[in-house]
C-alpha cells in the first residue's frame, strides 16, 4: 500500500495489518485503497482492498505483460536478488521462463 508523509514523500508498505502499523510508526498516512496480488491455478489476480476494514472492492485478472512487470518490481524490492526471488516464488517462473 502506498503511504505519504508530511514532507510529501511516498513509500510502499506490504501486508495489510503490518502496513497499517508500520506506516503509522514511520509517520506515513496510507491511501484509502490498497492492492493485494495472488496466484491461483496459473493466473495472477489483483484485489483492490479498502484499507480501513480490509474489505475487497474488486478483483482483476492480470495480463501476462502486467505480471512480468509486477515480477520485475518485486525483484527490485528484494534487493535485486533474482535468484532468491525465484527460489521463493516458484509461480513466477511460468511467466518469465526462469
Amino acid at each position: 500500500m502506498l503511504g505519504t508523509n508530511e514532507e510529501g514523500e511516498s513509500q510502499l508498505f506490504y501486508g495489510f495489518e503490518d502496513a497499517v502499523d508500520e506506516a503509522d510508526y514511520e509517520g506515513y498516512t496510507l491511501e484509502e485503497y490498497g492492492e493485494a496480488y495472488f496466484y491461483q491455478e496459473g493466473k495472477v489476480y489483483m484485489a483492490s482492498v479498502f484499507v480501513e476494514n480490509n474489505e475487497g472492492v474488486g478483483i482483476n485478472e492480470l495480463e501476462k505483460e502486467e505480471i512480468i512487470q509486477l515480477i520485475a518490481e518485486l525483484i527490485v524490492t528484494h534487493d535485486d536478488d533474482e535468484e532468491w526471488f525465484y527460489s521463493e516464488n516458484e509461480w513466477a517462473k511460468a511467466f518469465t521462463g526462469k
